[in-house]
Formats: C-alpha cells, structure tokens, sequence
C-alpha cells in the first residue's frame, strides 16, 4: 500500500469525529468545548492504536487469506461510513451537548470503523508511529475544524458529502487493495 493511499485511508477513518464536533465552538474556549475536541481526536488515536494491538494478537491466524480480509474489513467499514452520510444529512449523526459523558461515547461509537481499520493494518508493512501520528494530526485537524464551524445545513450538507466521497473512496480502496495489489 502506498503512502498516498494510507493517508487516504486514515483521512476517511478521522473525519468521522467531524459531524460530532460540529458547532462546539471552541472559539469561546469553555472547558466543555475544548473537552470535546480533545476527546475526539485521543479516541481515535487510542481505538486505532487497540486495533493495531488486537490485529496483531489474532489476524496472523487468517494469513492465508489476508486479501480477502482486507477486501471485507474495508468494504464494510466503507459501507458503513457511506451509510452514515445520510444521516448526517438529516442532521441525525451530531451532538449538541453539554454531558461530558455522552460525548465520550459518542466519541467512542464514531471510532468503531478505526478499530476496525487497525485491526487491518496488520497486513500492511507500516510503522505504528507512523499511524498513530498520522490519524492523530488528522482527527485533530477535524475536530478543530469542525469545532470552528457553526451547524447548520450547508455544514450538514458539507459534511454528509465528504463522509460519502470517504466511504466510496474506502470501497474502492478496498477492491484495489483485495484484488490488485
């Protein structure tokens, strides 16, 4: 896998913590905002990070069929980011709130595909750091981004499109990456 198509990838996985940290304004710099934000972009980093652990304990044991488990595990990831652009069209994938502890989980809900996706990278010769740093600056650069953006329905629309364009994107990466490379 190419380097362009790895930051691709992980670029897709951390624009998920988007729509979450859209309209938080952390312009106002309130503790509830900037906890917001930090919450995101640590899951992300802290789920691909667990993926990456758990790939290694137990996918060596699909070796043989490493092709195929890439081409599903990226397709459904995929497919199910895709999905999930249409709800943040209808405004349902967004958190306006003021708990502390339902940001944390939805947090943690939208990192699900990034577990998942580093569970994955078990079958690609990347370094960790590399990773790790990698979806680290990306989910930080969203959830600011989406944090000095009010919520409205040209963001909802914004955000619903660049969510689909990275499911579809995931997919096709995923029929490269199963069958071609």
């Amino acid at each position: 896998m190419s380097l362009i198509l790895l930051v691709f990838i992980l670029s897709a996985l951390a624009f998920q913590v988007f729509p979450v940290s859209l309209g938080t304004d952390i312009k106002k710099g309130g503790v509830n905002s900037i906890t917001i934000v930090v919450s995101l972009f640590l899951m992300q980093t802290l789920m691909l990070w667990l993926g990456i652990i758990v790939g290694r304990q137990f996918l060596h044991l699909s070796s043989g069929y490493a092709n195929n488990v890439v081409f599903i595990g990226f397709f459904l990831v995929g497919m199910r980011i895709a999905m999930e652009s249409f709800a943040i069209r209808k405004g349902e994938r967004t958190y306006n709130s003021h708990n502390n502890q339902n940001i944390v989980l939805a947090s943690l809900a939208q990192s699900i595909n990034t577990f998942l996706a580093g569970m994955i990278f078990y079958f690609f010769d990347f370094e960790e750091m590399l990773l790790l740093a990698i979806i680290f600056l990306l989910a930080l650069l969203f959830s600011v981004a989406g944090s000095l953006i009010n919520h409205n329905k040209q963001s909802l629309a914004f955000t619903s499109l660049v969510y689909l364009i990275g499911g579809v994107g995931l997919i096709i990466s995923s029929i490269y990456l199963g069958f071609f490379h």
